[in-house]
């Protein structure tokens, strides 16, 4: 199914397994340009090379302060969402 997702930009949080990764791999698979984010920076480098994703942030999403700075590196990064 093509979602038009071509050129857009993503970041997925808890993006390293499970639904996250999910996610980021079927926005991948529609061809938009994704970044992940992990709390682990080991589950976050395998995960961007094995998804060949653009990059990742590290978060722990557990600190509220955390997500939105994760938010600012990806964007900065990313040059947008």
């Amino acid at each position: 199914m093509d979602l038009k997702l071509n050129g857009k930009k993503a970041l997925v949080f808890g993006s390293s397994a499970g639904l996250g990764r999910a996610v980021a791999q079927s926005l991948l698979n529609e061809k938009a340009t994704v970044f992940l984010n992990s709390r682990s920076a080991d589950r976050l480098l395998q995960s961007v090379k094995e998804l060949n994703a653009q990059g990742g942030v590290l978060a722990d999403l557990t600190k509220a302060q955390e997500a939105g700075l994760a938010t600012s590196e990806a964007i900065s990064k990313m040059n947008g969402l």
